[in-house]
């Protein structure tokens, strides 16, 4: 006889619960431990340095770019700039380099416009400045324009189409291959997705070959019934190790998020077919997850990318939405 036959109805909804609550908190346990583990809140390394300059140095743009910026704004912001700088020195240089001259370029800005009222900045942090090494590089690769016109700045583009033509599909041309190329074209629009504090820690890993797509896909659980039709797979991530406080711990799937509904935009618009698959998964598949080292420890997943070119007539479910009023509220 088996157990939930003796077992009253009540008393069996009540174990299924608790079992439910058990298993809730064995995997907040586990992503805390992550969390702890792999993300800078209680390490100085050079992932944290490199987060640190980005978003203090996001920080001053971000200042300059209000209506009226106040003078002397983000003492506390620079002394921990020029802190970064000079740590960055330690690390690799290859590492650090971009982050220190977007740092460099942020300083240039700020500067510039306190350049009438010096007096208002600890001489200290003007002669640190004025002795930064490789100034002039730093401030020329990152000299774009920060204003625009507003008819350049919305330009002629036609966003309700793609969104209103994209959705997910599960058929795919297996005799077309990706190249590089296309992929680079693919994913160089989406690097302007934003993240906080303009840290950039999202990435996206793209797997052909064919024999690990279907290995890896055995560890999700939305790709049932067209598995074998899989020609590509990409693997949104965040690196944990770019967030600096508890109040972060979600911030790697706020930001992630974004970044993945950006690359299935792009994929739209490059002619690629797509299907988002989700990794809500267990403890055990995680795990499994990384024993095939293309993720590092410190990258959570954010979800599975099935994509692929299109069959000449292209098939997918309607997926209707509820009507307009559901989504929004508004107060006047």
């Amino acid at each position: 006889m088996k157990l939930k036959q003796v077992i009253p109805k009540a008393a069996s909804k009540h174990l299924v619960k608790i079992k439910n609550h058990l298993v809730l908190i064995n995997h907040a346990l586990y992503d805390l431990g992550r969390f702890i583990k792999y993300s800078s809140i209680n390490a100085y390394n050079e992932d944290a340095i490199i987060t640190w300059l980005m978003q203090d140095s996001h920080r001053i743009e971000k200042g300059l770019s209000l209506r009226n910026p106040k003078k002397g704004f983000g003492k506390d912001v620079l002394v921990r700039i020029f802190k970064n700088i000079q740590l960055a020195k330690n690390f690799d240089k290859n590492l650090m380099s971009e982050s220190v001259d977007y740092a460099i370029f942020a300083l240039d800005l700020y500067f510039d416009y306190h350049k009438d009222s010096l007096d208002l900045i600890a001489p200290k942090l003007v002669e640190a400045f004025q002795s930064l090494e490789n100034k002039k590089n730093a401030i020329s690769s990152n000299s774009e324009h920060v204003s625009k016109d507003i008819n350049e700045y919305f330009g002629d583009y036609k966003f309700d189409d793609l969104c209103f033509d994209r959705a997910s599909v599960r058929q795919f041309d297996l005799s077309k291959n990706i190249s590089k190329e296309e992929l680079e074209a693919l994913i160089k629009p989406v690097i302007k997705t934003p993240s906080v504090c303009n840290r950039q820690h999202c990435k996206v890993k793209i797997i052909t070959e064919r024999n690990l797509v279907l290995d890896l896909l055995k560890l999700q659980n939305g790709n049932r019934g067209f598995t074998e039709d899989i020609p590509a797979l990409a693997i949104v991530t965040s690196d944990i190790s770019f967030f600096v406080k508890p109040e972060e711990r979600n911030q790697a799937f706020v930001d992630g998020g974004m970044f993945a509904m950006s690359l299935l935009y792009s994929m739209q618009n490059k002619g690629f077919v797509a299907c988002p698959l989700n990794w809500s998964a267990n403890i055990k598949n995680d795990k499994a997850l990384y024993k095939f080292n293309i993720l590092e420890n410190k990258e959570s997943v954010i979800m599975f990318i099935a994509f692929g070119r299109p069959l000449n007539t292209i098939l997918f479910a309607k997926s209707p939405r509820k009507s307009l009023n559901n989504f929004y509220q508004y107060y006047k």
